[in-house]
């Protein structure tokens, strides 16, 4: 999700690309600058977790897989039972941790799939990171000219 492309334009291929940033509109930086700081991995991801706390029930929100196993690891890390007695909060921890996760899962009857970006995500090429550092490069040092990328 945006994970991946969070973590794809900080990568040392896209972020190199000195004579390429300024060409990024001026909202398209803005958003970016938002993305950064929702997704600032500062305090254990505290804006982000903040954000999704505050989404409405009645919108729909897709939380952090990682974020969530993460939590979920550290939790279950806990002894299962304290002086030979069953450790309730941890239970308790450990279900609400799966509440919150699936909550914002819900069915939304009005949320149609976007069939051309859809397709065009499933088909895109995907390079390796060499070849994407690579093309950066001949981006770069060939004077801000795009090289061509072939499709499968």
């Amino acid at each position: 999700g945006v994970m991946i492309v969070y973590s794809s334009l900080h990568s040392s291929a896209v972020s190199r690309l000195k004579q390429t940033w300024p060409l990024v509109s001026p909202k398209s930086m803005a958003d970016l600058e938002l993305l950064q700081f929702v997704l600032n991995s500062g305090k254990n991801f505290k804006n982000f977790r903040k954000m999704l706390s505050e989404v409405p029930i009645t919108e729909p929100c897709i939380p952090i897989l990682g974020l969530f196993l993460s939590d979920y690891v550290f939790m279950d890390e806990n002894p299962a039972k304290i002086n030979d007695l069953i450790n309730v909060e941890r239970i308790n921890l450990i279900g609400e941790k799966i509440r919150a996760f699936l909550t914002p899962q819900r069915i939304y009857p009005n949320l149609r799939s976007n069939e051309v970006l859809r397709e065009a995500l499933l088909t895109e090429r995907v390079c390796d990171e060499t070849e994407t550092f690579n093309l950066s490069k001949l981006r770069e040092e060939g004077g801000g000219a795009t090289p061509p990328i072939t499709t499968n």
